[in-house]
């Protein structure tokens, strides 16, 4: 089966490629301010306060979008409409907004979870996607990352701590290594694998490609997931 034309090709075929160039992106972060990286700014206790456009600003836009590979002219910054984050299309005779990404500060903690009288974080996202006539976004305070379809449901597709990604595979530099670590880790390989799927709108033949090493039950499981999710 030949891809489609509008398919969207990886630069990494294995999810511990994925996986570590994500780690080696967040790493590279340090804070403007403090000089901090990753690990020594989120080990405050109390997190820090009031740091959700610093982050916006540089972790999350300057690392973490190109760590997916999304070119700076795909990612609008604070848009006119007030969204925090907005995610373009790379084709040029089609481009099209195609998620939000709505960033809390660090001090907020579980961010798919939290309870309140009035809006919470996701419904927040749900209204913005919804004013925007999308259905996928993500949630973060720049360590947590909630991937959300709301065409699909409420609940995160996928959750993860990049701090706890980052801490595993602290030491190991290439995909062999990488794949070393995460053997043990099956919800850590899905919550990855649904991000690249995600990313990569890939068809069947790329599918197979990115999830390789995924054991068969794994592979089943986020082939289910995928089997639901609409492409952009």
């Amino acid at each position: 089966m030949q891809p489609l034309p509008s398919i969207e090709q990886p630069q990494f075929t294995t999810l511990s490629a994925f996986a570590l160039r994500l780690v080696q992106a967040y790493t590279s972060w340090r804070d403007p301010r403090s000089g901090e990286d990753a690990f020594a700014y989120f080990r405050h206790s109390p997190r820090h306060t009031g740091d959700e456009h610093n982050l916006r600003a540089t972790l999350i836009r300057e690392y973490i979008l190109p760590a997916f590979n999304y070119a700076p002219e795909q990612i609008e910054y604070e848009s006119q409409e007030r969204y925090d984050l907005v995610l373009w299309s790379q084709h040029q005779h089609d481009r099209r907004k195609i998620a939000i990404i709505e960033t809390k500060s660090s001090s907020q903690r579980n961010l798919a979870n939290i309870q309140r009288r009035t809006e919470t974080p996701a419904e927040q996202l749900e209204r913005y996607l919804s004013q925007a006539g999308l259905y996928l976004g993500a949630l973060t305070n720049g360590d947590e990352w909630h991937l959300f379809d709301f065409a699909v449901g409420h609940e995160p597709l996928a959750s993860l701590s990049l701090i706890e990604l980052a801490t595993l595979l602290q030491g190991s530099s290439t995909p062999v290594a990488v794949e070393q670590q995460l053997a043990d880790q099956p919800l850590l390989r899905q919550a990855l694998a649904v991000r690249c799927v995600r990313r990569f709108r890939l068809n069947s033949r790329c599918f197979t490609n990115a999830m390789t090493n995924i054991s068969k039950g794994e592979l089943s499981q986020v082939i289910q997931i995928n089997a639901q999710l609409r492409t952009f």
